[in-house]
């Protein structure tokens, strides 16, 4: 099984090249795009609902991928955070000031420049400028709380990282389906253990260990079940009145199994040097593909001959067919734009 090239050194035995990552950032980036996708018809039918059930796996995987890169990675707070600045921080700000512009959102920002610059800022702060932008700033906050996470798994036993992670399935999931579904209502102080955190401990735990073949097996079919049981709950919540969206949450326990057994599934997939070399351009530009994907299918969904497949009644057929479309023009320009100076900052 080859997951790995030999590019590590005596000094520094943490630091090596992963081709199954390669493969997380292509398909987490391909999901993205299936999981935004404006699709016309009418909401409910199984193909659309399974569709959208199975890319919420996307974000996830990314959440898990980062928890697994960065917290077993050691290097000082400074260069820390000046990586994370340039390849988070700035493209934050400009995806933000850009989505602003193609929403129109400067329209009552006053006159004056100072007016202008301060309510930018203001609403920056205060919520996404488009709706994927939130990943910023769960990850933003991650990456604050990622040099304290660092040092609690360095030390910590197997035993140890399963407690947190255990805890987080209480304070996260099986709180939110009681507080949804139920009239209890959980008072217990437990900040420290929500959010996406738990995503960043359980990727490096899961991305740390090895797997008996009898393991991969089960792990194979909770994904299977999970896949099933979102898609089940989510084409039946629809159909309820009121509507609740916890079978579709990041943050659900369906999600939660479907992203993690995914997750050790992609792992420990053999990734050739054929695929690898296939692959890896792709996986320099998942991150950009995120950004800009929006943008894409914003244009897609207003122009022929695109604006026909989103009222097509082939559901099966059209939603994986405009996800490749998508994902291929985002991939073009973010390709593109990796090789010009300066625009290349946009999509690091």
């Amino acid at each position: 099984m080859q997951t790995q090239t030999p590019t590590q050194t005596e000094t520094q035995p943490k630091i090596t090249y992963l081709r199954w990552v390669d493969l997380v950032r292509v398909l987490g980036s391909f999901f993205v795009v299936m999981a935004h996708l404006n699709y016309t018809q009418v909401r409910g039918t199984y193909p659309v609902d399974f569709y959208y059930a199975f890319s919420r796996i996307a974000v996830p995987l990314f959440f898990l991928l980062s928890g697994y890169l960065l917290l077993q990675k050691e290097e000082p707070l400074g260069v820390f955070f000046k990586k994370r600045a340039w390849k988070v921080f700035f493209p934050f700000i400009l995806w933000s000031l850009i989505y602003m512009w193609q929403g129109n959102q400067f329209t009552d920002f006053g006159p004056s420049w100072p007016e202008i610059v301060s309510k930018t800022v203001m609403v920056i702060i205060r919520s996404p400028r488009s709706n994927h932008l939130w990943f910023f700033y769960s990850l933003i906050g991650l990456y604050l709380a990622a040099p304290v996470l660092r040092l609690f798994v360095s030390r910590a036993k197997d035993s140890d990282l399963l407690y947190f992670i255990a805890i987080w399935a209480l304070a996260e999931p099986a709180t939110l389906f009681l507080e949804l579904y139920t009239k209890v209502r959980i008072g217990f102080e437990w900040n420290f253990f929500t959010g996406y955190i738990g995503y960043f401990v359980l990727g490096y735990y899961l991305g740390k260990r090895e797997y008996t073949r009898n393991q991969i097996i089960a792990v194979a079919g909770i994904f299977l079940f999970s896949v099933f049981v979102t898609f089940a709950g989510i084409h039946v919540t629809k159909l309820m009145d009121p509507y609740i969206d916890y079978f579709e949450r990041y943050l659900s326990l369906n999600v939660i199994l479907m992203a993690a057994s995914g997750f050790v599934l992609l792992s420990r997939v053999p990734v050739g040097d054929g695929l690898q070399k296939f692959l890896a351009p792709q996986s320099r530009a998942s991150f950009g593909v995120y950004l800009i994907h929006m943008l894409v299918l914003g244009w897609m969904t207003n122009n022929p001959p695109f604006n026909a497949l989103f009222a097509s009644t082939m559901d099966w057929l059209v939603i994986p067919l405009l996800t490749l479309i998508g994902y291929v023009i985002s991939f073009a320009f973010v390709f593109v734009m990796q090789k010009i100076p300066v625009i290349r900052s946009l999509v690091p």
